[in-house]
């Protein structure tokens, strides 16, 4: 009957889609690249400094905030003292003043004293001057009336 047969079929497809459509909307500020299919693209995109321009304020910005609060600072140093001096200033001036208030009274005090002995030994003085007066006229009595 028959021979060996063999029969083989190999079939390859090779396919490439290639859309040549792109669309942008807005304010697209990048880089559309369309038909590049087996090409090499070099692309530089750019900031135009902003980074580096940002990264040089920021520097301003610590440099002036650090001559701010250093400034802030020395002068709130100032502040505080000059306040202390102030309390210290006023706390001198108040214990001077009740030195001063304590020394007037003591003195007032001992004025009171000496003035209210001196009273006080009058009224001793007349009582002691009006007893003597009864005594020596009942004495002055009992005399006559015994003679």
């Amino acid at each position: 009957m028959g021979g060996d047969s063999a029969s083989s079929n190999t079939n390859v497809t090779t396919n490439t889609n290639t859309s040549g459509s792109n669309a942008a909307q807005g304010d697209n500020l990048g880089s559309m690249i369309s038909g590049v299919n087996n090409s090499t693209i070099n692309s530089t995109t750019t900031d135009h400094g902003a980074v580096e321009g940002s990264l040089d304020l920021a520097g301003d910005v610590i440099e002036s905030m650090t001559t701010v609060v250093g400034g802030a600072l020395e002068n709130n140093s100032n502040i505080f003292e000059n306040a202390l001096d102030s309390v210290n200033v006023g706390a001198g001036q108040a214990a001077s003043n009740a030195k001063d208030t304590l020394s007037f009274a003591s003195e007032l005090a001992k004025s009171a004293m000496t003035d209210n002995q001196s009273e006080t030994n009058q009224q001793m003085i007349k009582i002691v001057l009006g007893i003597s007066s009864i005594v020596g006229l009942v004495l002055i009595v009992k005399f006559w009336k015994k003679k």
